[in-house]
């Protein structure tokens, strides 16, 4: 399922009640692409932090550029508003509940100079009271055009009382991340919001609740109806539009306290799969009386059923041209069941981006694979520019994916990356060539695979050929105690890596077997596999051969089994 919005912020004028105090920068949240744990920020006010703000509904908010920048698309990119008597937040959780004020599966932020506005239209307003601390929140899964940026960041703690977190952010699955990652205490964005004076009778269709991610087949639709008046909402009227044929008008006669909400069954309807249908929902009427504020009545969305079965991609006639194509359809409509992807033969120019696929499972699993069973015959090639582009294959936050069967390059030297783990679990790279260029760093930008710090856990790779880089593989968890658990990296040979093969950081339960690593001339001092901070690993039936340094270390253990406790096997190797 999609709600098809494509929207884009403008350059703005100053807002009209803001706070302007940070002077330094931050690519959270509008930087995502340097880290996919940077992919949902939420932002905390306390009350009188926006001077001669008054009760109404914000209608846009802004933020503030950090750096000149070039205009930025983020996918599936939203905006939520909440608010809180208390100034108290918690650091291991999101502050809840937020007003969804925003969502479009594509938003573009222009291009501007440093330390100007830009404003985000808000196609939800929400109710605005000065007297409490003021809760925003950005997510997005990802960027798909333009590098990202800074947004002016850093300012003193705002409002009386002070909330006593400045910011929380985490990611992985977008705005759909569970848990932050981090908080700042004094850590404040510049922001901004206008407001439209609230109306005592005021109704509007918010968000649609489903379907969502769902099967070819029949399904109620249900949307969200809001009271945004002063005044309890006794009755108001419903229309709604299905591929542009009006439907059944709905009256809503149960009575709606001032900014409640209730969900409202509009009908039924029979979905045919790979078909896009437009919704239309919205309000009139409110109480009887004429609704003098619209801009938040109607809701547009395109359904489309999700994903199930077998495609193709590439070659004559296919079901989709490129790897993006697909991506980008899973991405948006997620899966209802098991889906695989038959690659044809031959070069793809292009580098793949996951993100959190809803509906991928241990069943509802999706497999990229070579149609003809030979790595050699799918050539997927990209060259990075950059930190935000740095991979062949990044997984994201995807689960239960798999890449079989074919040859990935990178042509970069500075960012070498060809798999990049993301903060995916449950991912699989299996019988592929991984080539990065032969470099001379020993910088993880130049790792062939990569999937450091967000706990990637249940990893495979398996029967790949790795070739150069600064690391073979660069393999590791959050910490000495929360560590990334039950890899698995079995039957690879693993050759030319400039500084060492394997490099395995704060696992758990690790399988390493059957391997062979074989290194060469390159950083004087040679370490073949590293182990740090790990424990429960096995270790088994390994080769490792090395020459044409000046020191060397065949297997470099370092207090493993010592934060958790654990029993390591090394064993025939």
């Amino acid at each position: 399922m999609l709600i098809s919005m494509s929207v884009s912020s403008v350059e703005a004028q100053t807002p009209s009640y803001y706070y302007n105090s940070a002077t330094g920068g931050n690519y959270i949240p509008f930087g995502m692409h340097i880290s996919t744990s940077w992919q949902k920020w939420q932002g905390h006010y306390g009350p009188g932090a926006f001077t001669g703000a008054f009760p109404g509904n914000i209608t846009k908010v802004y933020f503030m550029r950090a750096a000149n920048t070039g205009g930025t698309t983020y996918q599936n990119f939203g905006v939520y508003i909440g608010q809180s008597s208390s100034n108290t937040v918690s650091t291991s959780s999101w502050y809840t509940p937020v007003t969804q004020a925003l969502y479009a599966s594509s938003f573009t932020v222009p291009s501007g100079n440093n330390g100007t506005w830009f404003e985000i239209p808000l196609t939800t307003p929400v109710y605005y009271n000065p007297n409490q601390m003021l809760i925003i929140q950005v997510c997005a899964s990802g960027i798909i055009g333009g590098t990202g940026f800074p947004m002016r960041d850093g300012g003193p703690a705002p409002g009386t009382p002070a909330p006593n977190v400045g910011r929380l952010y985490g990611g992985g699955s977008g705005c759909a991340t569970t848990a932050p990652s981090g908080s700042t205490t004094n850590y404040h964005a510049n922001f901004g919001f206008d407001i439209a004076p609230a109306t005592p009778d005021n109704a509007g269709i918010s968000e649609l609740l489903s379907p969502v991610a769902f099967c070819a087949g029949t399904e109620d639709i249900k949307v969200k109806l809001v009271n945004l008046g002063t005044n309890t909402l006794n009755n108001v009227t419903i229309d709604w539009t299905f591929n542009g044929v009006p439907q059944p008008t709905i009256n809503w006669t149960t009575p709606l306290a001032s900014f409640a909400d209730a969900t409202v069954t509009l009908g039924t309807k029979t979905f045919t799969a790979g078909t896009p249908y437009t919704l239309v929902a919205w309000t009139s009427s409110p109480n009887g009386q004429q609704d003098t504020f619209t801009a938040n009545d109607t809701l547009t969305a395109t359904l489309q059923p999700s994903l199930s079965g077998t495609f193709t991609i590439g070659g004559a006639s296919p079901d989709y041209a490129t790897f993006a194509d697909a991506v980008n359809d899973l991405n948006a409509y997620g899966v209802c069941g098991p889906v695989v992807f038959n690659v044809r033969s031959g070069a793809y120019n292009e580098n793949i981006g996951l993100q959190n696929v809803v509906g991928t499972s241990a069943i509802n699993t999706i497999t990229f694979q070579s149609e003809s069973g030979n790595r050699a015959d799918v050539q997927v090639t990209h060259g990075a520019s950059n930190t935000g582009d740095n991979f062949v294959l990044s997984f994201g936050g995807a689960t239960f994916v798999t890449f079989r069967n074919m040859t990935m390059t990178s042509t970069s030297t500075s960012y070498a990356r060809v798999v990049d783990m993301g903060s995916s679990t449950d991912c699989t790279v299996e019988s592929c060539d991984l080539i990065a260029p032969t470099v001379g760093t020993t910088s993880n930008y130049c790792a062939v695979v990569y999937g450091y710090g967000s706990n990637n856990h249940r990893s495979t790779i398996n029967n790949c050929n790795v070739r150069n880089g600064s690391y073979g593989i660069y393999f590791g968890g959050s910490s000495n105690t929360n560590t990334q658990d039950y890899c698995v990296v079995t039957n690879n040979e693993i050759t030319n890596s400039y500084y060492t093969a394997y490099y395995s950081y704060y696992q758990g339960f690790e399988t390493f077997a059957d391997n062979v690593i074989n290194l060469g001339p390159g950083y004087s001092y040679m370490y073949l596999t590293f182990f740090y901070y790990g424990h429960d690993a096995s270790i088994e039936r390994n080769q490792w051969f090395g020459s044409g340094r000046n020191y060397a270390y065949g297997i470099y253990f370092y207090y493993q089994n010592y934060y958790v406790p654990g029993n390591t096997r090394f064993v025939n190797n």
